[in-house]
């Protein structure tokens, strides 16, 4: 027997196992032209299937009819086979795992700029914090901390000077107090006799710039950090003598195209008893003359870490030092503890953190770029929260809505002043091919939407679509559709092959920033090399023509259901016995008349919540469409609040967010071949 488009032509090729034949088709199955065929009584049916060549040639001919030949003892007998291409439309949906979604704020890498950072290692360093830990260790902790992570955000340049490191004041047994020196200060003091030099440093001039300005990167980072680490509280506080050094030191040569500040952490104010004297006139007379010739002024910020006014003389020279920063330009921060010391350093470099508000949401904020993750929220349901900077009472926010595995993104804007979300266009990965904006929704006009078709993926002849849904506006949120309908149309250079492939079961990509649906088109037909896409979304529910508790439905009992938008359609819902005590497969047939078989499918047809799988196979040919659902059980028993759902489709549509609403063409986009 062979298959052939006419009697004259070559027989067609087919798909033949266990033929032994050595000829192989493109899927690496065996295939023959001509097969035998048994001779049985009783008769016994049998089927061959074409292969890819030969199955992409009659649809692309559009051939009608084949020829039939048999021979058989001698006798050729030929007969004509009419052929039809079938219309039948499949599409698949499983249901997701809960997943957890991963929130990201990312900043503009900052403006190159440079800091001079004066530490105080004074005695008064030495008190303990309510953590156990002095406030010299807090305090480098911290600074090392923030350093690290502005080597990785922009391009810094940082010096270190330190005062009262060397030096400190003890007491005798006789009530004097006699100078002498900290393990730092010995270690400075064998190095210049080693090399030949005196060492008479006094308290007052206890002063010491111990890195030199230059680009901050990790190994800078880790020398501070080695610096600071044996340091131990000692003398007394030089303030203003380290503050006029650095300006002028630092910043009365170059850099003078680059911000620049001065930023201290001390925790108490200008404090020495000899050396070399430094007022906060003098200080701010140096400030004047070095930022007179920078293109930006400098500032001075002073954290004050564990400040306590301990009397009246004290306070005021703390108000003294309080306003040097403020008329520099500055600030001066209050830090009573750990947490607001690091906060006020990131404050004054201008370096924010950001943290989330919302059920279970992580109770630590974190740098910029680092990432927050947010537990699964309840099945269905969308859970709000709310993300902003830690950058004082104004602080910027974003509000946004979550239902597992998105991957939120959001960007700091307007000089810090503003977070916003961006467009997804892609990437490289699957870049957006066609899409529609400024798409209002009928029933709500403050509702505008960009929909993009992106790049599609085809594994086989299952061809999958990315179509993105998003806020035209993309500096603002893009929350999930709760409905959709989706028409996927086969195309060819000839036009269109068959119906649409009609999706309405919501499945996303997981990790987008926004929604994008995925949407699988199983058996494409070979000869489309592209797919025009029709889509309509809501962002509030239909009510659903028919609400059917399965808990109702007996097993193996066929239930007949109509719909009153659609008088000559008719259901056929049939819940199969259990056979495993996890989950029961119900079956919908929606049955039309042949004269609006072109509607198909004319309704919604979904079961929530508990759907573990749906499989719906659109039959223009016998004007049905069968609907699958595989449904969670409980014990063997399906649970009470699970629903099968049917909307008439347009009832769906009306009100719905349509990409050709305007009388727009269809989205379109390529697909190639496999």
């Amino acid at each position: 027997m062979w298959l052939s488009e006419s009697i004259d032509s070559r027989p067609l090729r087919l798909l033949r196992e266990g033929s032994g034949v050595a000829m192989r088709g493109e899927d690496d199955r065996p295939v023959a032209s001509r097969v035998g065929v048994e001779v049985a009584a009783p008769a016994e049916g049998t089927f061959w299937r074409f292969d890819s060549a030969a199955a992409s040639g009659l649809e692309l001919d559009r051939t009608a009819a084949l020829d039939l030949t048999v021979w058989y003892r001698g006798h050729r007998m030929v007969v004509g086979l009419p052929v039809a291409v079938t219309q039948a439309r499949t599409t698949e949906w499983e249901a997701a795992p809960p997943a957890a979604t991963r929130v990201t704020i990312r900043g503009a890498a900052p403006q190159a700029q440079a800091v001079a950072i004066i530490f105080d290692c004074s005695g008064s360093m030495g008190q303990r914090l309510a953590d156990g830990r002095t406030r010299l260790e807090a305090g480098r902790a911290a600074v090392a901390e923030l350093l690290d992570g502005i080597s990785r955000s922009g391009r810094w340049d940082v010096s270190l000077w330190l005062y009262g490191h060397r030096t400190r004041w003890s007491r005798q047994r006789d009530g004097r107090y006699v100078a002498g020196l900290t393990p730092a200060g010995k270690v400075a003091k064998a190095a210049a006799g080693r090399a030949g030099q005196p060492f008479e440093l006094v308290p007052g001039d206890d002063v010491e710039q111990v890195l030199p300005m230059q680009p901050l990167t990790a190994a800078v980072v880790e020398r501070i950090s080695a610096t600071l680490a044996p340091l131990e509280p000692g003398g007394e506080t030089p303030l203003y003598r380290a503050i006029f050094d650095a300006l002028k030191t630092d910043f009365d040569g170059g850099r003078a195209d680059i911000p620049g500040h001065v930023l201290v952490v001390t925790d108490g104010a200008n404090d020495q008893s000899g050396g070399r004297s430094v007022t906060a006139s003098s200080v701010e007379h140096q400030l004047a003359r070095t930022s007179g010739r920078r293109r930006h002024p400098l500032r001075i910020d002073v954290v004050g870490f564990g400040y306590a006014p301990g009397g009246a003389d004290r306070a005021s020279r703390m108000d003294d030092v309080r306003n040097l920063a403020m008329a520099s330009g500055g600030n001066f921060f209050e830090a009573a503890n750990a947490e607001s010391l690091a906060k006020s350093l990131r404050e004054s470099l201008r370096v924010s953190r950001w943290r989330l508000r919302g059920p279970d949401a992580p109770p630590d904020g974190v740098s910029l770029g680092a990432s927050l993750t947010l537990p699964p929220p309840p099945s269905g349901r969308a859970t709000a929260y709310e993300a902003l900077l830690e950058s004082g009472e104004n602080a910027p926010r974003r509000s946004f809505e979550t239902e597992g595995g998105e991957s939120i993104e959001l960007y700091v804007a307007g000089g810090g002043r503003t977070l916003e979300f961006r467009r997804y266009d892609g990437g490289t990965e699957q870049g957006l091919r066609d899409s529609r904006t400024d798409l209002f929704a009928p029933s709500d006009p403050r509702r505008v939407l960009f929909v993009g078709a992106h790049l599609v993926s085809r594994s086989g002849d299952t061809v999958r679509f990315p179509l993105s849904i998003q806020n035209a506006n993309a500096a603002e949120f893009s929350p999930r559709p709760v409905e959709a309908w989706v028409e996927i149309s086969p195309r060819s250079s000839d036009g269109a092959i068959g119906g649409p492939f009609v999706f309405y079961d919501l499945s996303y990509q997981p990790n987008r920033p926004v929604p994008v649906l995925e949407l699988a088109a199983v058996h494409w037909p070979r000869s489309a090399d592209r797919a025009e896409i029709r889509a309509w979304f809501r962002f509030t529910t239909t009510q659903p023509d028919v609400a059917l508790a399965l808990a109702d439905l007996k097993p193996g009992i066929e239930r007949r259901l109509k719909l009153a938008g659609l008088p000559a359609s008719e259901l056929r819902v049939t819940l199969t016995p259990a056979d495993t005590p996890d989950h029961m497969q119900l079956s919908v047939v929606e049955t039309q008349v042949v004269t609006v078989g072109s509607r198909l499918p004319g309704a919604k047809v979904c079961v929530t919540p508990g759907c573990l799988r749906a499989v719906h196979v659109v039959e223009p040919e016998t004007s049905r469409v069968r609907h699958e659902f595989t449904v969670r059980t409980e014990g063997g028993r399906i649970p009470p609040d699970a629903l099968l759902l049917v909307t008439d489709k347009q009832r769906l549509l009306n009100g719905a967010v349509s990409v050709t609403s305007r009388g727009d063409v269809p989205l379109e986009v390529p697909v190639s071949g496999d």
